[in-house]
């Protein structure tokens, strides 16, 4: 096998860290094994063959890069990582050694390299969500506003904040705003199916979200579509395909995210046509305990695993981004004899946790099934159950994107987190910089 394609090949493979030696249009065994270190990391079948999957993935931009290093004399694990900038701990986990060791003369040493996409919003008086954008910024990927909604007429209404976009394209940091389908005054799910039904608010939609992405300078759009209904499945996956189509031409992503829940509802032709045309998929792993139902995890490790696994029969691996929710709900509990007057959960961030810690000092109950950390305080004769996320619960999430070979995570939201899970991110792998540019 040899020519221009293989040539192309090399070079790609190449850039993105898995080396194929010279790109000079011969197949031998460097090429062969580059492709399956390739294959390995997409989670691809690893065969060493460079067939339709393997391009499709290697000619993405959400392509996963990788460092690779090939240590010198006397080269430290610590020498690494000062290098490329990462935790030493980092260098050491993705290549299993320990963190004293030293590797020999000419190792090759692997450092992982995903996606961090930050949703931003405002609706919480006591959230600073610009100030932990200021303090993270180089540890995110994707900034995507929360501020763009589609009505039951295609119209594109958006509130977008100059402010957190500015910062974030000074920093180069991709803006990919997030849209949904919503109107005032009619449930989701009914404003859903109108806008679906209507052809002509689809089509104006589209004109809409292009029209906003130019203005912008976005990357690309974030569509978050939730609550279809099994009748309108059709128009659903033919209203993603119709906006992907778009963006590409004028060289901008798109992005899916998805409900977790209710898949069974759908046949499986929607998400595999869903995951065939975006460019990525976000699952969006939160709320499995919403502030109206009962207390419970936000997003327990099983549930999210067995999200994971669900998706993987209708999308690649590689294509699929894991969210993971930064708040926690605050239930009060209730009482034997009737009900409170309001007992729906609110929603509670880090900083708020940590007081209610301070002042009713309860002990913190970790559910070494769920991965998921609640305690119990009592103020004003009520008793209130607050599960959350921090960084150990955060950390296991890490993990499930480096087993199943995922194309990175996103945080819903900014500003309700942990600080410490910044430090559990940047420990689980290299954040990338801007969509299909080398991460080095």
């Amino acid at each position: 096998m040899q020519g221009d394609d293989v040539a192309c090949l090399q070079a790609r493979l190449n850039l993105l860290g898995y080396e194929a030696g010279e790109p000079d249009g011969y197949f031998g065994y460097l090429t062969g094994d580059a492709v399956k270190q390739f294959q390995a990391a997409h989670g691809l079948r690893q065969d060493g063959v460079a067939g339709p999957q393997v391009f499709a993935a290697l000619l993405s931009k959400f392509a996963l890069p990788r460092i690779t290093h090939v240590t010198g004399p006397k080269e430290t694990l610590s020498m690494v990582s000062q290098k490329y900038q990462v935790p030493v701990t980092l260098v050491a986990e993705a290549n299993h050694l320990p963190v004293e060791s030293r590797p020999y003369r000419s190792q090759r040493l692997i450092i992982p390299i995903r996606s961090v996409i930050a949703f931003y919003r405002h609706d919480h008086g006591s959230i600073s969500p610009y100030l932990s954008l200021e303090r993270n910024i180089k540890s995110i990927t994707i900034l995507s506003p929360m501020w763009v909604g589609i009505d039951t007429t295609g119209l594109v209404h958006s509130h977008l904040q100059d402010k957190a976009v500015s910062l974030a394209m000074l920093h180069e940091v991709d803006v990919m705003p997030a849209v949904s389908i919503a109107d005032v005054g009619i449930p989701e799910a009914d404003a859903v199916r109108a806008f679906l039904s209507s052809k002509k608010a689809r089509e104006a939609a589209v004109k809409g979200l292009l029209e906003l992405a130019n203005r912008l300078k976005a990357s690309g759009i974030v569509l978050c579509l939730t609550s279809v209904a099994p009748e309108d499945w059709y128009r659903g996956l033919s209203f993603v395909s119709n906006i992907a189509g778009h963006l590409h031409r004028v060289d901008k992503s798109l992005l899916a995210a998805l409900p977790v829940e209710g898949l069974d509802e759908l046949p499986a032709a929607y998400y595999e046509g869903v995951g065939r045309v975006a460019d990525q998929v976000i699952l969006l792993t939160f709320d499995q305990h919403n502030k109206e139902g009962k207390p419970g995890p936000i997003a327990s490790i099983g549930w999210v695993r067995e999200a994971i696994r669900k998706y993987m029969q209708w999308v690649p691996c590689w294509k699929t981004i894991l969210t993971v929710p930064t708040y926690g709900y605050d239930w009060p509990e209730l009482r034997r004899e009737a009900p409170l007057p309001d007992s729906k959960a609110s929603l509670v961030s880090y900083e708020e946790i940590s007081a209610l810690l301070s002042v009713f000092k309860p002990e913190v109950i970790m559910d070494e099934e769920a991965l998921a950390p609640s305690f119990r305080y009592r103020s004003c004769r009520v008793t209130h159950r607050v599960f959350f996320e921090n960084a150990v619960s955060v950390r296991a999430k890490v993990s499930l994107v480096h087993k199943y070979h995922l194309g990175g995570l996103a945080l819903y939201y900014l500003g309700p987190e942990d600080p410490l899970i910044w430090s559990t991110i940047r420990e689980g792998f290299k954040v990338r910089a801007r969509m299909g540019r080398e991460s080095q």
